[in-house]
């Protein structure tokens, strides 16, 4: 299940790229809801929010120890529950989408821009970025919740 999740997840951000690379000039925008959400082609040398500019074979060898990180937890059998297992898939896509732009182009194609009410232009990202958002909630709402599961008992009014 979770190198489905990875596969399928990898794949759909491969595609969206590939979709604007094929159809939308460098540097260009499209507004798909006028002045909330915009589709854009940005290429981006650093990390999220724009940090360690220029650092790509150094962000390229941390998602390498960091996919072999997560290789070497999920053999020991570290995440045993259902959000655990859906963030090591959404974690092995998203870090595996970004580091393959870095090593075929160099840099991380970025291709949605949203305007945040008060706050302006987000930083741009793209899918693989939005699932290492998601797998961080999820794996932080595991570790938190992760003595919440009781044991079963034979006396219901234990509970």
């Amino acid at each position: 299940m979770i190198i489905l999740l990875a596969v399928t997840s990898y794949l759909l951000d491969r595609a969206t790229k590939f979709l604007v690379f094929q159809h939308l000039p460098l540097f260009s925008s499209v507004p798909i809801v006028y002045n909330v959400f915009y589709l854009v082609h940005i290429q981006n040398t650093g990390a999220a929010f724009g940090i360690f500019q220029d650092r790509n074979c150094l962000l390229a060898v941390l998602a390498l120890v960091a996919l072999a990180a997560m290789g070497i937890l999920l053999a020991l059998g570290a995440f045993r529950t259902p959000f655990g297992r859906w963030s090591v898939g959404l974690y092995l896509a998203g870090i595996s989408g970004n580091l393959t732009d870095r090593l075929l182009y160099g840099s991380v194609m970025d291709i949605f821009d949203l305007v945040v009410p008060f706050f302006g232009h987000w930083p741009a990202f793209n899918m693989a970025d939005s699932y290492i958002c998601i797998a961080t909630g999820l794996f932080l709402y595991d570790s938190l919740h992760e003595g919440d599961v009781r044991p079963p008992t034979d006396n219901p009014s234990k509970l």
